[in-house]
């Protein structure tokens, strides 16, 4: 429970590493919907809604967390090849389901995102396994059709070269979908984007026990690139943004590109 989580203190779990999130994978998911109001999973269909799957397609989600976007991308992969097999269509039986390969730093919130996935009885289609986005040595080039990334950036401590890997094992083709969150600094609602920012961690540190924790999420969102920064440096690392979605009074964003060719 939120309110008898005890966390490592600061020095015992580097701020946003895997290690960090080892301490607190057991309140993870419902700590994001505190965070969002309820609304972090909407951002995560529309991600879903943006990367526009298609059967047999081969998808990467980093920074997997406990697989909620994974999950959602098996989902839509099994249901695509079901509604292939019953329509009887001509080839249905050899198409492939598609696969979702998630990849995370911190193996606690890998455990909890394997028992989601059984449970959906998605095994088959959905893999997670540790790793780091800065370098992922196992996977080939140009492997992935789909490649999503959702409130993970932020925590990467060489950010240009995990979007390099991005852009390395991205398809020709390939959509990329990266989704974060900002401190806003332009419109009307700025401010009280803003406010929420600092509010909503500082609240649920006191309540959790791990205000270190939260603290970070405060001051990561605070440091990371306003959105026309961001896009300069996803451009750069060869992937340049088509559309830019902001959602939820610009302190969330959504990023969708698609790989320069190499």
């Amino acid at each position: 429970m939120i309110l008898m989580a005890r966390a490592p203190k600061y020095n015992e779990a580097p701020l946003g590493s895997g290690s960090m999130f080892d301490s607190i994978a057991g309140q993870y998911d419902i700590v994001n919907r505190f965070l969002s109001l309820g609304m972090d999973m909407s951002w995560r269909k529309i991600l879903l809604q943006e990367l526009q799957l298609q059967p047999g397609d081969r998808v990467l989600d980093l920074a997997t967390g406990t697989a909620d976007v994974a999950i959602l991308e098996g989902e839509a992969l099994r249901a695509m090849a079901e509604a292939a097999a019953s329509s009887g269509s001509k080839g249905a039986g050899k198409q492939k389901k598609g696969m979702v390969v998630g990849i995370d730093p911190s193996a606690n919130m890998l455990a909890h995102g394997r028992d989601k996935v059984a449970a959906k009885g998605l095994d088959g289609i959905v893999k997670l396994q540790l790793g780091d986005a800065q370098a992922l040595k196992e996977l080939s080039n140009r492997s992935f059709d789909k490649i999503s990334m959702s409130f993970g950036i932020r925590n990467v401590p060489d950010r240009a070269k995990a979007l390099r890997e991005i852009h390395r094992v991205a398809a020709p083709g390939a959509t990329v979908a990266i989704m974060d969150l900002h401190a806003p600094t332009t419109g009307i609602f700025a401010p009280l984007g803003r406010a929420a920012v600092k509010f909503l961690p500082t609240v649920l540190g006191l309540l959790s026990g791990a205000p270190d924790q939260y603290g970070h999420l405060e001051r990561s969102i605070f440091a990371f690139p306003e959105p026309d920064a961001w896009q300069d440096a996803m451009r750069d690392a060869g992937l340049p943004v088509y559309r830019a979605v902001p959602l939820c009074l610009g302190c969330v964003w959504l990023y969708l590109a698609h790989p320069a060719k190499k």
